[in-house]
């Protein structure tokens, strides 16, 4: 898969290769291609030309799961956590929601 460079790239796959290969100085090499020191530093340490992968490490999925999107909705209604709600409401969780606000909840007592 060939890399798709943005607009201000000063280095390409190419140039880079002859970075990592060439035993000349960083100085050198960063007047010879128009680059930061720093940045001939850079990508003589790494094994390929390809670009580090950007973003978190380990992404998060934005999407909540049924459980916290409930202790969320409790939260904000400043409801118990601990409340059991009954009655089946459907599978949308939007509906739901409605379903929960219009209805009374009923609490349930904890077995000893």
């Amino acid at each position: 898969m060939e890399q798709v460079l943005h607009g201000s790239a000063r280095t390409t796959p190419a140039v880079l290769q002859a970075i990592q290969t060439s035993s000349e100085s960083l100085a050198i090499l960063a007047a010879r291609y128009g680059v930061d020191p720093k940045t001939v530093a850079k990508w003589r340490g790494r094994a390929t030309t390809q670009d580090a992968p950007m973003g978190p490490k380990y992404p998060v999925s934005n999407v909540l799961t049924p459980l916290k999107e409930a202790v969320a909705f409790r939260r904000h209604k400043l409801l118990p956590l601990d409340m059991r709600w009954s009655g089946n409401c459907g599978q949308n969780r939007v509906l739901s929601f409605d379903c929960h606000e219009r209805q009374p909840p009923t609490y349930q007592t904890p077995a000893l």
